[in-house]
């Protein structure tokens, strides 16, 4: 009975010790687009949806290390980094921790300006705005 407990024990500890490493590895994807099309700068955003205030916002796209790094200061509520960024012929795609949830966001940044969409379920806004810096 004591071999046998030793025994699994010693399963479990190698177990652990040669595949929590291998977990602690990033998915594939999570991290950041290390793309140099994309511009970096902070664009000053509108985000409209029917029968709702127009919110203003900023949007915040930097290089950290190289890679793009993506962040959303919306009017009254806190910063928010976006996660699992991924950039397809020059269009940002990008998840989104809201107060209701995580959202799909899509950008779409020009010299001047950006345009894209934020989908939360069945909910979905608009934002467009210009380039500030």
């Amino acid at each position: 009975m004591l071999r046998t407990a030793r025994a699994v024990y010693l399963a479990t500890a190698a177990t652990l010790l040669f595949v929590a490493p291998l977990r602690a590895q990033p998915r594939e994807g999570s991290r950041p687009p290390c793309d140099q099309t994309i511009k970096t700068g902070t664009y000053r955003v509108v985000v409209t949806a029917e029968k709702t205030a127009p919110i203003e916002a900023l949007v915040l796209f930097e290089r950290l290390e190289g890679c793009l790094e993506a962040t959303f200061i919306a009017d009254g509520s806190p910063a928010s980094g976006m996660q699992l960024l991924s950039v397809t012929n020059g269009v940002i795609t990008a998840r989104l921790r809201t107060a209701d949830g995580v959202a799909t966001v899509t950008f779409k940044p020009t010299e001047t300006g950006l345009t894209g969409e934020i989908l939360q379920g069945r909910k979905s806004w608009k934002l467009e705005g210009r380039k500030t810096a």
